[in-house]
C-alpha cells in the first residue's frame, strides 16, 4: 500500500484527510506565549487580532521530530510504501527534517520526500492527483513523475488586504508600506517553482481581484479560492471565478497560520492546469 503523507500548509481539510488515509504533519506558531497548531484554520481571526494588538511577529516551528519518526517508523514495520510533500524548502526545514528522519529509518527505501516547491492549496490540489493515481492502482514511480510534471503546470497567488504583515516580517519597508496603504497599492504576490515573487500591482482590491481573474489559464483544470481570515471580498472573488471557470472544478480554501502570518489576511487561487 502507498500511503500520503503531508505537511499541515497544504491545508488539507480533516474531512478529506480521514477519507483518503492522508497522514498530516502540523507545523506550530508560536505568538506572545501562545501556541497555534496550523491546522487550527479556525482560529485565525484569534491569531491576526493578537498580531495586531502585541506588534509581535510569530515564530514557525517545523513539524515535531518525534513524529516524523513515528510515522516513518510505521510505513517501515507495516510493509508499506508512502510519498511524503512537504512545503518548499525555500520556505521552511521541514524538507530537511523529512529527509534526516528518513536517512535514519528507511532501510528498504520505501519512503519518497517530495518537495512540492509550493505551499498552500497548491499542495492539497497534488495531493488529489496522487489520491486518485494511488486508487488507479498506480506505482509510486508513476506519481513521482506525474507530480514532476504537475509542479510546472501550478501556482498559488494571493494579495493582501493590508500592508501591514509584510512589514512586520521585514519583507517591506516603513515607508513602502505607508505609501502603500495611502494609495492603496495591493501586490499580487505569487508562489511557482519554489519562488516568491510579485506578479503584479493593483490599485485596490477589485482591481486586485480582477487581474489575478485574468491570470487565470483558460484551460485551468482545478481551481482553490482562498483566503487567510475573514476578507470583505471574498465571496464576490468566489462567485466570479465560478461564473467565469465553469469547466474547472472549483473548491473553497483556508490558509493557516503558518503561511498566512506572512501576509495577514489575504485571498488568491491556487490552479492546476494539467
Amino acid at each position: 500500500m502507498i500511503r500520503l503523507i503531508v505537511d499541515s500548509t497544504s491545508y488539507i481539510t480533516k474531512e478529506y484527510a480521514e477519507a483518503n488515509n492522508i497522514t498530516i504533519l502540523p507545523l506550530t506558531i508560536s505568538l506572545a506565549g501562545k501556541e497555534y497548531l496550523d491546522t487550527d484554520v479556525d482560529k485565525n481571526d484569534e491569531f491576526f487580532e493578537l498580531m495586531r494588538e502585541t506588534g509581535e511577529y510569530p515564530k514557525t516551528s517545523q513539524p515535531n521530530m518525534d513524529l516524523i519518526m513515528q510515522t516513518f517508523k510505521d510505513v517501515v514495520s507495516a510493509g508499506d510504501e508512502a510519498i511524503v510533500l512537504t512545503i518548499s524548502q525555500t520556505l521552511s526545514g521541514t524538507n530537511n527534517a523529512c529527509c534526516v528522519v528518513k536517512n535514519e529509518v528507511d532501510t528498504t527505501d520505501c519512503i519518497s520526500i517530495v518537495d512540492s516547491d509550493s505551499t498552500g492549496q497548491t499542495m492539497f490540489l497534488y495531493a488529489m492527483e496522487v489520491v486518485e493515481m494511488i486508487k488507479t492502482g498506480h506505482s509510486r514511480a508513476q506519481i513521482l513523475d506525474r507530480l514532476d510534471h504537475l509542479k510546472k503546470e501550478s501556482y498559488i497567488e494571493f494579495t493582501p488586504e493590508s500592508l501591514i504583515y509584510l512589514k512586520m516580517g521585514g519583507r517591506i519597508g516603513k515607508i513602502n508600506a505607508l505609501l502603500g496603504s495611502l494609495l492603496q497599492i495591493k501586490p499580487i504576490l505569487c508562489f511557482k517553482n519554489g519562488v516568491l515573487q510579485c506578479a503584479k500591482k493593483a490599485i485596490g482590491m477589485r482591481r486586485a481581484m480582477a487581474d489575478m481573474i485574468e491570470r487565470i489559464p483558460a484551460k485551468v483544470k482545478k481551481i482553490f479560492v482562498l483566503q487567510t481570515a475573514k476578507t470583505n471580498l471574498f465571496e464576490e472573488f468566489k462567485q466570479k471565478i465560478k461564473q467565469l471557470f465553469k469547466q474547472a472544478q472549483i473548491f473553497e480554501g483556508q490558509i493557516g497560520p503558518a503561511v498566512g502570518a506572512h501576509v495577514g489576511p489575504a485571498m488568491g487561487v491556487a490552479c492546476l492546469v494539467d
